[in-house]
């Protein structure tokens, strides 16, 4: 579900971009696009694309591992919540760091 949020999330960003420029800035369309097109490459939108893969998987795997491990009725649920929270907060940050490096190495 994630990659399937990240592409929503680049579509909408992409065109908010789109209507703030044309009405606010008094940019024509045809610039940002062609300004868009030029600046963006199709490796930016894979290694986008990939990482979110990676990140779906860790906050997954994080939370199934602390929700069964749950103990003690509704408090024990808001500490796993708490728990699951930071460790998958922590790991996408370390991940985001070497997926960054994994995917700037390939040409």
């Amino acid at each position: 579900m994630l990659p399937l949020l990240t592409i929503v999330a680049d579509l909408v960003g992409v065109l908010g971009g789109l209507f703030i420029s044309t009405t606010e800035l008094r940019v024509s369309s045809d610039f940002y696009w062609n300004s868009l097109l030029y600046g963006m490459m199709l490796q930016d939108l894979f290694s986008g694309f990939g990482k979110s893969v990676f990140f779906a998987y860790f906050i997954g795997i994080i939370a199934c591992h602390n929700g069964l491990r749950v103990t003690g009725g509704a408090d024990g649920v808001g500490r796993s919540t708490t728990n699951t929270v930071v460790a998958a907060s922590i790991t996408i940050l370390v991940a985001d760091f070497f997926l960054t490096k994994l995917f700037l190495l390939s040409p």
